[in-house]
């Protein structure tokens, strides 16, 4: 039983959504209502009880890392919103994690650059965070394509943005989207389909 445990939480992905400095539980995207997340079950953490306070993102990458889960997503909600990318806490986390996914929307450049050496790091560039396709086609090119997940935010089957598309832009369809996706990675990656 535990082996099939131990199989089950190495293909987890824990997530960590950061909001100045603390993790912070996701309430349907709904950003502003977002609250600390509670260190309920402390004592499987390996941490000492008392020692974590609510929104410690460290004891949640612990308590992932107990339960043998050795990937993280990591949402940056201050760079996705244009604040200063949590550089220093990412990289604390990203310490923690066998791979380590990470969505600092406009600010995955700034974060990038500061986790270069990381081979088990990708950057998730959200439709959210992008109009059109060309403005994600632009995002993509400042990062390394090896490090690059398209991140596809849906409300229903409508893709979800927080830019309008501007004139003579490819606008994000569900219809269309991977074929324009493929396109943009064609020269790069042949095989893609």
């Amino acid at each position: 039983k535990s082996g099939v445990c131990d199989s089950l939480a190495s293909r987890l992905v824990g997530v960590i959504d950061l909001r100045a400095g603390i993790a912070v539980h996701a309430i349907a995207g709904l950003r502003a209502k977002y609250q600390p997340v509670v260190p309920d079950d402390i004592q499987h953490t390996g941490i000492q009880p008392g020692d974590a306070q609510p929104g410690d993102a460290i004891a949640l990458a612990t308590r992932y890392q107990r339960w043998g889960v050795k990937s993280l997503y990591i949402a940056d909600l201050d760079a996705i919103s244009g604040r200063e990318p949590q550089i220093d806490l990412l990289q604390k986390l990203v310490a923690r994690s066998e791979t380590t996914l990470i969505d600092a929307g406009p600010g995955s450049a700034v974060v990038s650059d500061s986790l270069a050496s990381s081979t088990s790091v990708k950057f998730v560039v959200p439709t959210e965070s992008c109009g059109s396709i060309d403005h994600w086609a632009d995002a993509v090119k400042q990062l390394s394509h090896h490090q690059v997940v398209m991140g596809l935010d849906l409300i229903g089957s409508t893709v979800r943005t927080n830019r309008p598309n501007a004139a003579g832009t490819t606008p994000f369809c569900t219809d269309t989207l991977l074929s324009h996706v493929s396109q943009f990675f064609e020269p790069l990656h042949p095989c893609v389909e």
